[in-house]
């Protein structure tokens, strides 16, 4: 059977057999993404309110049944089950989707989350794995300005995913700490970093483990990036626990207090 594979995370890539297809149109894409991620059963009627919002009820249904028809003319029929009245996804060995590979390898792991269980092997293998597959954005790049609904979607979504792979990469990153592996704990907390910048508490982590590592210059320039971006975004200090790990690594004097001018340092590259 033709192999299907749909990549979200980064732009939308769709491939047969392993070679890139390209959808015709963006609304196509969209619909491909929308029930292969969302996974339910749809009614024509509720897709076609939402992708077309504007448009008349019939147009907006015709609509609907031209993209589906575009769409499985380039990536077929097996993956979805159509009636006159629902469209639905269905899942497979022979259709891989990243989201969906992402989902069941943390599916698995609620326990590791809440304290509940001890991490084995194939827990941590089973995140690292999930975390090199959400290395993009969910749909990076893509959006519909006139499907408000889809947009909102995706946006959700992808503060979804982004949530997720916060607590992959911190849970990663302190693991590999708590094992002295500092090149691959520092690995998962600048992905943690790059996903929020603002967030305080990913900045002390990588902080501190380049400070466990010896790399004092690359702890003194992250504080300084740290420092600059919730400065010049969010006109505040650091946190004082922020502040506590720069002078572990000699930025500031014991004494030196939240409200001293040794405390504007200009970001450094």
């Amino acid at each position: 059977m033709t192999q299907i594979g749909f990549q979200f995370f980064g732009p939308p890539c769709f491939t047969l057999n392993g070679t890139p297809v390209k959808l015709p149109r963006r609304k196509s894409v969209a619909l491909a993404a929308y029930l292969s991620v969302n996974g339910n059963v749809h009614s024509r009627e509720k897709l076609a309110a939402m992708f077309w919002p504007e448009s008349p009820r019939e147009r907006a249904r015709a609509s609907l049944r031209k993209t589906l028809s575009l769409m499985t003319q380039i990536l077929g029929k097996f993956w979805l089950a159509v009636d006159r009245d629902t469209i639905a996804f269905i899942p497979g060995d022979h259709i891989k989707v990243d989201v969906n590979r992402f989902h069941a390898l943390l599916s698995p792991l609620g326990p590791v989350w809440d304290g509940s269980a001890e991490e084995t092997p194939e827990m941590t293998a089973g995140l690292e794995e999930a975390v090199l597959i959400c290395g993009r954005s969910f749909l990076s790049g893509f959006s519909l300005e006139d499907a408000p609904c889809f947009d909102d979607w995706q946006l959700a979504q992808a503060e979804l995913f982004d949530r997720q792979a916060a607590a992959a990469l911190k849970y990663l990153a302190r693991w590999r700490m708590a094992k002295g592996a500092y090149p691959q704990a520092i690995a998962h907390a600048r992905a943690l970093v790059e996903l929020d910048p603002l967030d305080e508490g990913a900045q002390r982590l990588l902080i501190r483990l380049y400070i466990k590592s010896g790399q004092s210059r690359q702890a003194r320039r992250q504080y300084e990036r740290c420092e600059a971006l919730l400065r010049q975004n969010l006109d505040v200090m650091p946190e004082e626990k922020t502040i506590a790990l720069a002078r572990c690594i000699g930025k500031f004097s014991d004494n030196a207090g939240i409200g001293s001018a040794r405390l504007s340092m200009p970001l450094t590259n």
